[in-house]
């Protein structure tokens, strides 16, 4: 990301892909601070996240090279959640992008 290798988890789970706040200050990722556009965002036992904004960032995953937007969330677990928004925007750009990824 930004020409960083990180980790990141995917989670199959989530409809929306997020970076934490924490992540995208360390990087220098600037956010878009929350406008109209934001979404309540929930966790799967229904805790709320706080969402600070959006931040578009390079990302790589693969051979697949991209521009991406984030919602940028206080506190998240990880530096970068894949949801299932990520892969299918993904998939889009390469279709051996599919082929690639494989869930063990």
């Amino acid at each position: 990301m930004n020409n960083r290798n990180t980790l990141g988890i995917i989670d199959t789970g989530a409809s929306i892909s997020c970076l934490s706040a924490k992540f995208a200050k360390r990087c220098k990722i600037p956010v878009l601070k929350n406008s109209l556009q934001s979404q309540n965002l929930y966790t799967a036992d229904s805790r709320k996240l706080i969402a600070i904004g959006f931040a578009r960032t390079h990302v790589g995953l693969g051979d697949v090279k991209m521009t991406y937007t984030f919602h940028v969330v206080v506190k998240l677990n990880h530096p970068i959640l894949f949801g299932i928004d990520f892969f299918v925007a993904c998939s889009r750009l390469s279709h051996r992008f599919t082929k690639q990824l494989r869930f063990a």
